[in-house]
C-alpha cells in the first residue's frame, strides 16, 4: 500500500508532499522535494520531524508524523474502531487509509495512490 501526504494552502491549493509506503515490515517516506518547497512558500510549516536534507526515510517503525494521526494500538477505541470498518488485526497502514489521517488542527491528509 502507498499512501500519499497532501497538505492544502489557505487558497485550497493542494500539495503532494511525498509518500509512505510500507515493505518488508520497514515503512519509507519518500519526500517530493519540490513539491514540499513549494508548499513551505504557501504557509505549510514543513512535516514534523523530516528534513529536506533526507529525501528518503525507512524506519521499523511507523514515524511519528503519522502514528500521532491514528489511534493507537493499545487505545480503548481501537477495539470499536476494527469493528466499524471490519479489520481483522490493527494495522497502522490500513488505519491511515481509512482515516485519511485527518487531524482537526491542520490541513494534511492521505490518500492512497
Amino acid at each position: 500500500m502507498h499512501l500519499i501526504l497532501k497538505w492544502s494552502s489557505n487558497s485550497g491549493k493542494v500539495y503532494s508532499l511525498g509518500v509512505l509506503s510500507k515493505k518488508e515490515e520497514k515503512y519509507i517516506f519518500e519526500i517530493n522535494e519540490q513539491e514540499l518547497k513549494n508548499a513551505i512558500l504557501d504557509g505549510c510549516i514543513g512535516i514534523g520531524n523530516f528534513s529536506l536534507l533526507n529525501r528518503v526515510e525507512t524506519s521499523n517503525e511507523l514515524f511519528d508524523f503519522f502514528k500521532n494521526r491514528i489511534v493507537s494500538k493499545d487505545s480503548w477505541k481501537t477495539k470499536e474502531l476494527l469493528k466499524k470498518y471490519k479489520l481483522h488485526e490493527y494495522d497502522e497502514m490500513k488505519i491511515l487509509s481509512i482515516t485519511k489521517a485527518r487531524s482537526i488542527n491542520d490541513r494534511y491528509w492521505v490518500e492512497e495512490v
